[in-house]
C-alpha cells in the first residue's frame, strides 16, 4: 500500500494502530512542478505485503521542527478469495453413529452453499441437516447406505472454492483380531494376565466370561481395563481389553472368555487356564560339615502338584554336575539325595538342587565344610634352653617343658 504525504523537510515515521512503533517505511523523493517551496512531497510505501495481519490504522507524520507536525491516516483492509483455513476432514461413521462435518474458514467471509454429490443442494431431513449459519452438516442416525460426499462451494467477488467432504458410514460385525492364550498354566497365588482385541464398526465392546458368567471387575481381585484402537489401515475402530485376576486359588482354574459385540455381530474366543500347585525345594542339610576323605549328603525335597512331573538337576557353585557318571565323584542315593563319595577340601562350597515341571521351577541350595586333617610338620627346629624345649614348624610354635 503506497501513500502520498506533504513532508517537510524533518524527521519522517510511520506507525500503526496508535501503538506509537515504527514501523518499516520507505520514503521516496517526487519530483514537483513548484519551485521555491521549502516543502517537498514523498511516497512513504508504508506496508510491504498484503497479509491479514497487516490489516489496521496507519498514520504517517513528518515534523520539521519550525511548525506544527503534519500527519495524515491510512485505514487498511486485506481482503483475498476464498479458502479453507483447515483442509475439509473425512468423516467415519457407524450405523446410528451421530457425526458433523465442518467449514473452517479464514478471515475472508465469502458466502457459502453446500452441495451433495455436485448435483442439488443440501436440503434439510432427517439425517443431513445445515446449521442456521451454514458452517456444517450433522448427521443424524445414518444407515448403511447413507454414505455420501458434500461439496462447500466458497465464494466472494475475488474468487471460488470447493471442498469435498467424503461421509463413510461403515457397518462391519465385531470381529476378534488378537485372541488370548489358548490355554495356559499358572501357579497358585500368581497372577492370571489375560489380553483380547476385536474390531468392527461400531467399535466393538469386550466382555470377560468365566463358564459363561460375566466378570466384572471388583477392583482388587479382578481387574478389567479396556482401550479403544485405531488401525491405521482400516477404517474402523477397535478395542483392547485386559482381564487380571490375581492371587489365584486351584478354584479359579476353567474357560475364559473373551466375548466381542456390536450391534451388526458378536465373536468370541476361550482361554483353557489350569492353576496348579506352585513347585518349592528345600535343602536338607542346609549347613554340613564332614571330616576329609568322608562322605556327604545332601537331601532335595520338593512340594510340586500332584499332576506335575519334576525333574532335578544337581549344580556346585552354579556349574551343573552328573551324579552317577564314570568316573564321577558324586553319586545319587534314591530320588533326591546327592552323594560327595569323599569329601576334599575343594568340595567346600554352595550345592545347589533345582526342580522343574513343565510350567515353573523351584530351587533350594547348601553349604560344604571339608575340615581336612592337618599335615605332618617339617623344617623341625628344636631350640632347648635350661628346662625349656621350644619346637617350631611352619610359622607354629609348640612349647614343651621337660619333667
Amino acid at each position: 500500500m503506497e501513500k502520498v504525504c506533504p513532508i517537510v523537510f524533518g524527521a519522517t515515521k510511520v506507525t500503526k494502530d496508535g501503538t506509537g512503533d515504527n514501523i518499516a517505511a520507505t520514503i521516496v523523493e517526487l519530483p514537483t512542478k513548484t519551485k521555491g517551496l521549502r516543502e517537498q512531497p514523498f511516497k512513504i510505501n508504508c506496508v510491504a505485503a498484503g497479509f491479514f495481519r497487516d490489516a489496521g490504522e496507519y498514520v504517517c507524520s513528518a515534523d520539521n521542527g519550525e511548525s506544527t507536525p503534519a500527519t495524515q491516516t491510512v485505514h487498511l483492509t486485506v481482503d483475498s478469495a476464498p479458502y479453507f483455513a483447515e483442509k475439509p476432514k473425512d468423516v467415519i461413521l457407524a450405523p446410528a453413529q451421530s457425526g458433523e462435518i465442518q467449514y473452517l474458514g479464514g478471515v475472508a467471509k465469502p458466502t457459502k452453499k453446500w452441495l451433495r454429490m455436485a448435483k442439488r443442494s443440501v436440503k434439510m431431513n432427517s439425517i443431513y441437516e445445515v446449521s442456521a449459519d451454514g458452517n456444517s452438516i450433522s448427521i443424524t442416525d445414518p444407515r448403511e447406505g447413507d454414505s455420501t460426499v458434500f461439496q462447500c462451494v466458497l465464494e466472494n467477488e475475488h474468487g471460488q472454492r470447493v471442498g469435498s467432504y467424503t461421509i463413510t458410514i461403515l457397518a462391519i460385525p465385531a470381529k476378534i483380531s488378537k485372541s488370548p492364550a489358548a490355554t495356559a498354566v499358572v501357579s497358585e497365588e500368581d497372577d492370571l494376565n489375560l489380553q483380547c482385541e476385536a474390531f468392527g464398526s461400531p467399535t466393538p465392546m469386550i466382555e470377560w466370561r468365566k463358564m459363561g458368567a460375566k466378570l466384572v471387575d471388583d477392583g482388587s481381585r479382578i481387574l478389567v481395563t479396556s482401550e479403544e484402537l485405531v488401525d491405521a489401515n482400516k477404517d474402523y475402530r477397535g478395542t483392547r481389553s485386559n482381564l487380571t485376576v490375581t492371587n489365584l486359588s486351584y478354584e479359579d482354574g476353567g474357560t475364559f472368555e473373551c466375548h466381542a459385540m456390536n450391534n451388526m455381530g458378536n465373536d468370541s474366543a476361550d482361554s483353557v487356564i489350569s492353576v496348579r500347585l506352585p513347585t518349592t525345594v528345600s535343602m536338607e542339610p542346609d549347613t554340613l560339615d564332614v571330616v576329609k576323605g568322608s562322605a556327604a549328603d545332601f537331601t532335595c525335597n520338593v512340594i510340586k502338584d500332584d499332576r506335575a512331573t519334576v525333574t532335578i538337576d544337581w549344580f556346585f557353585d552354579d556349574s551343573k554336575i552328573n551324579p552317577g557318571q564314570p568316573g564321577s565323584e558324586y553319586s545319587l542315593q534314591g530320588e533326591n539325595t546327592l552323594r560327595v563319595r569323599s569329601a576334599k577340601a575343594s568340595h567346600s562350597g554352595t550345592f545347589k538342587c533345582t526342580a522343574k515341571t513343565w510350567y515353573d521351577e523351584d530351587s533350594g541350595t547348601a553349604e560344604l565344610i571339608v575340615q581336612a586333617e592337618p599335615d605332618a610338620p617339617d623344617n623341625l627346629v628344636l631350640d632347648i634352653a635350661g628346662l625349656e624345649a621350644t619346637l617350631s614348624w611352619k610359622n607354629q610354635i609348640l612349647i614343651m617343658q621337660k619333667l
